[in-house]
Protein backbone atom coordinates (compact mmCIF):
# COMPACT_ATOMS: atom_id res chain seq x y z
CA UNK A 1 0.00 0.00 0.00
CA UNK A 2 1.39 3.35 -1.00
CA UNK A 3 1.39 6.14 1.57
CA UNK A 4 0.37 9.70 0.75
CA UNK A 5 2.25 11.05 3.76
CA UNK A 6 4.75 13.73 2.78
CA UNK A 7 7.22 15.37 5.09
CA UNK A 8 8.64 18.70 3.97
CA UNK A 9 11.75 20.19 5.45
CA UNK A 10 12.42 23.68 4.17
CA UNK A 11 15.55 25.75 4.33
CA UNK A 12 14.59 29.05 5.89
CA UNK A 13 14.73 31.99 3.56
CA UNK A 14 13.95 34.87 5.83
CA UNK A 15 13.69 38.06 3.81
CA UNK A 16 12.52 40.18 6.72
CA UNK A 17 15.26 39.00 9.09
CA UNK A 18 19.01 38.86 8.99
CA UNK A 19 21.62 37.44 11.32
CA UNK A 20 23.56 40.28 12.89
CA UNK A 21 26.11 39.74 15.64
CA UNK A 22 24.54 36.46 16.71
CA UNK A 23 21.07 37.94 17.08
CA UNK A 24 18.15 38.19 14.73
CA UNK A 25 16.90 41.61 13.75
CA UNK A 26 13.71 42.32 11.87
CA UNK A 27 12.25 45.13 9.81
CA UNK A 28 8.80 44.07 11.00
CA UNK A 29 7.70 42.06 13.95
CA UNK A 30 8.46 41.89 17.62
CA UNK A 31 11.79 41.25 19.32
CA UNK A 32 11.96 39.57 22.77
CA UNK A 33 14.12 41.38 25.34
CA UNK A 34 13.04 39.57 28.53
CA UNK A 35 13.60 42.68 30.64
CA UNK A 36 10.64 42.30 33.01
CA UNK A 37 9.77 38.62 33.44
CA UNK A 38 9.65 35.35 31.54
CA UNK A 39 5.95 35.83 30.63
CA UNK A 40 5.25 35.89 26.89
CA UNK A 41 2.17 38.05 27.54
CA UNK A 42 4.10 40.75 29.45
CA UNK A 43 4.40 43.68 27.01
CA UNK A 44 7.52 44.95 28.84
CA UNK A 45 9.41 41.89 27.54
CA UNK A 46 8.95 42.87 23.88
CA UNK A 47 9.65 45.95 21.81
CA UNK A 48 5.95 45.51 20.92
CA UNK A 49 3.72 42.58 21.89
CA UNK A 50 3.59 40.19 18.88
CA UNK A 51 -0.20 40.03 18.78
CA UNK A 52 -0.38 43.84 18.70
CA UNK A 53 1.37 44.01 15.33
CA UNK A 54 -1.41 42.12 13.57
CA UNK A 55 -0.05 38.64 14.22
CA UNK A 56 3.38 39.76 13.03
CA UNK A 57 6.61 37.83 13.40
CA UNK A 58 8.19 37.13 16.79
CA UNK A 59 11.98 37.11 17.08
CA UNK A 60 13.21 35.42 20.23
CA UNK A 61 16.74 36.46 21.12
CA UNK A 62 18.16 35.39 24.48
CA UNK A 63 16.64 38.02 26.78
CA UNK A 64 18.21 39.61 29.78
CA UNK A 65 17.66 38.68 32.55
CA UNK A 66 14.88 36.32 31.34
CA UNK A 67 16.37 34.25 28.53
CA UNK A 68 13.37 32.13 27.58
CA UNK A 69 9.78 33.34 27.16
CA UNK A 70 7.11 31.17 28.75
CA UNK A 71 3.62 30.90 27.30
CA UNK A 72 1.40 29.85 30.21
CA UNK A 73 -1.97 31.36 29.29
CA UNK A 74 -4.25 31.75 26.29
CA UNK A 75 -4.64 35.22 24.79
CA UNK A 76 -2.10 37.45 23.05
CA UNK A 77 -0.64 34.27 21.62
CA UNK A 78 -1.34 34.31 17.88
CA UNK A 79 1.67 35.35 15.81
CA UNK A 80 2.84 35.09 12.23
CA UNK A 81 6.23 33.37 12.27
CA UNK A 82 8.44 32.60 15.25
CA UNK A 83 12.22 32.65 14.87
CA UNK A 84 14.18 31.25 17.83
CA UNK A 85 17.65 32.82 17.74
CA UNK A 86 21.06 31.58 18.90
CA UNK A 87 21.05 30.09 22.42
CA UNK A 88 17.43 31.13 22.89
CA UNK A 89 14.32 29.10 23.57
CA UNK A 90 10.58 29.04 24.03
CA UNK A 91 8.49 27.16 26.58
CA UNK A 92 4.74 26.50 26.24
CA UNK A 93 3.44 25.15 29.56
CA UNK A 94 0.30 24.45 31.58
CA UNK A 95 -2.64 26.31 30.06
CA UNK A 96 -0.44 27.98 27.46
CA UNK A 97 -1.78 28.14 23.93
CA UNK A 98 0.38 29.47 21.09
CA UNK A 99 -0.57 29.62 17.39
CA UNK A 100 1.95 30.44 14.66
CA UNK A 101 2.24 30.02 10.93
CA UNK A 102 5.90 28.91 10.90
CA UNK A 103 8.41 27.95 13.59
CA UNK A 104 12.15 28.17 12.89
CA UNK A 105 14.44 26.61 15.53
CA UNK A 106 18.21 26.11 15.55
CA UNK A 107 18.93 27.45 12.09
CA UNK A 108 21.11 30.32 13.31
CA UNK A 109 22.47 28.58 16.42
CA UNK A 110 21.59 26.19 19.20
CA UNK A 111 18.02 26.78 20.36
CA UNK A 112 15.05 24.83 21.68
CA UNK A 113 11.28 24.81 22.04
CA UNK A 114 9.57 22.82 24.80
CA UNK A 115 5.83 22.15 24.98
CA UNK A 116 4.73 20.68 28.31
CA UNK A 117 1.02 20.59 29.05
CA UNK A 118 0.29 23.45 26.67
CA UNK A 119 -0.61 23.64 22.99
CA UNK A 120 1.52 24.79 20.06
CA UNK A 121 -0.36 25.02 16.75
CA UNK A 122 1.44 25.60 13.45
CA UNK A 123 -0.35 26.23 10.19
CA UNK A 124 2.78 26.28 8.03
CA UNK A 125 6.33 24.98 8.37
CA UNK A 126 8.38 23.59 11.22
CA UNK A 127 12.02 24.19 10.37
CA UNK A 128 14.54 22.50 12.67
CA UNK A 129 18.27 22.73 12.08
CA UNK A 130 19.62 19.32 11.13
CA UNK A 131 22.53 19.28 13.58
CA UNK A 132 26.14 19.69 12.54
CA UNK A 133 27.24 23.16 13.55
CA UNK A 134 23.87 24.11 15.06
CA UNK A 135 21.19 22.13 16.85
CA UNK A 136 17.50 22.82 16.98
CA UNK A 137 15.35 20.90 19.42
CA UNK A 138 11.56 20.71 19.71
CA UNK A 139 10.28 18.64 22.64
CA UNK A 140 6.60 17.89 23.06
Amino acid sequence: MKSNLKIRIAVAAVAASIVFGGMLESARGSVWNGSSSSAWSDAANWDILPSEVGAGNAIINPGSPNVIPVVSTAGNTTVGQIYVSINAGLNVVGGGDLTTSDLVVGVWGNSSVNVTGGALTMTGYLNIAPGGNYDGDVSI
